[in-house]
């Protein structure tokens, strides 16, 4: 049976470790080493092994610099992998919770504003989740 979990390394870092059978003293050898040298360690030894990156990490990783991520006034998390060769960019905010239901219902089915209001009256359509028992 495999184990696969995170462990804390001396420098404050985690790493996940998956290994092909359970060792007890993994967590112990963790805390006693940086994390890139247990990682180097583990990777060596044919154990799977990778750092634990957040966001920033991942904005300083040269091989992902300019493809995957954006800065735009403030930490935004893109896709860390790339598609036909081509960094996935976020251009613009998701849209807000019902932001073109109206939209939508008047231009692709034709419904009218006595249809929309009847809609919101019903609790079909909303623009702010509903939370408990619907």
């Amino acid at each position: 049976m495999a184990q696969q979990d995170t462990y804390r390394c001396r420098d404050g870092r985690w790493l996940a470790v998956t290994l092909t059978a359970p060792d007890p003293g993994i967590e112990a050898w963790c805390t006693t080493r940086d994390s890139r040298a247990a990682v180097t360690e583990l990777l060596a030894k044919g154990i799977a092994a990778a750092p634990c990156n957040d966001g920033a990490d991942l904005l300083r990783d040269p091989a992902l610099a300019g493809v995957t991520l954006v800065r735009s006034g403030g930490l935004v998390k893109g896709l860390p992998y790339r598609l036909d060769g081509k960094g996935a960019v976020i251009e613009r905010v998701a849209p807000d919770l019902g932001q073109h239901t109206a939209e939508v219902l008047r231009e692709l089915l034709g419904y009218n504003e006595a249809d929309l209001k009847g809609l919101d009256a019903a609790g079909v359509t909303a623009t702010t989740p509903v939370v408990g028992n619907v």
